[in-house]
């Protein structure tokens, strides 16, 4: 394996080991790597991050999972995947890599998406005293207080009326794009 190494005065590219994955580690044969602005301003050593020389350079990645540790799911060997850089440990040769922080930011164009008064459906995912968390998708969630339950059944907990893992319909009443906050109400 290869990889954009170096100081602050001189990268190049150079041969690495290649780690045979762990328990519930993926190993990513890396296809194509990002050169950033951030990258560049740490290799002239002007970044507020200054990583020990040598290091490795480019924070995004793609690839192909090339080998699988023990006890992985939901990847196999050959699928294609983004990548972030979350870690880098020089000592053990180790690069700890995120997909989630390689997918678009779901909260990004919520208010577009989901505008007040808009009909939605989604799947109870969690109940607490004061209401439902509903699944609207992956990772977007609103929250129907248990006031905005029903006009014709008052009630002090959500469990009298909705279920975890029922679909219901709802409108939605507010978003909160900042604090990630859906308000959703069923008696509209």
């Amino acid at each position: 394996m290869r990889g954009w190494r170096g100081d602050f005065s001189r990268v190049g590219l150079r041969e690495i080991r290649v780690p045979a994955p762990g328990p519930g580690e993926v190993r990513v044969k890396v296809t194509a790597a990002s050169l950033n602005f951030p990258d560049l301003l740490m290799l002239k050593g002007d970044y507020q991050f200054k990583p020990e020389p040598p290091f490795t350079v480019g924070m995004d990645l793609a690839g192909v999972v090339d080998a699988l540790g023990d006890g992985v799911t939901g990847l196999k060997v050959g699928d294609r995947v983004e990548v972030v850089v979350l870690d880098i440990n020089a000592d053990k040769q180790e690069i700890s890599l995120g997909m989630k922080q390689a997918e678009a930011n779901p909260w990004t164009h919520v208010e577009d998406k989901y505008p007040v008064g808009t009909k939605v459906k989604g799947k109870v995912r969690n109940m607490t005293t004061y209401g439902a968390f509903v699944e609207l998708e992956e990772g977007i969630e609103g929250l129907v207080h248990v006031s905005q339950m029903s006009w014709a059944r008052r009630t002090r907990h959500p469990s009298k009326i909705v279920n975890i893992g029922d679909t219901i319909e709802a409108v939605v009443l507010s978003v909160d794009k900042e604090r990630k906050r859906i308000s959703l109400g069923m008696k509209q």
